[in-house]
């Protein structure tokens, strides 16, 4: 419950900090418009299909 209440007083509430990578970051951001483009055509994508596709 200390922790709580230090970490309220240090940032002013108990929201949690965002998790992950930055935006646009990521393994796939050189392949965006490759994958928005599958998806209209297609609506659909597995991992299989994106290794395939992408090789």
């Amino acid at each position: 419950m200390n922790d709580l209440m230090k970490l309220r007083a240090e940032r002013g509430a108990l929201e949690p900090l965002r998790q992950g990578h930055a935006t646009g970051g990521g393994k796939l951001a050189a392949r965006a418009d490759f994958v928005r483009q599958w998806m209209t055509q297609n609506g659909d994508l597995t991992l299989d299909e994106l290794c395939g596709a992408i090789a």
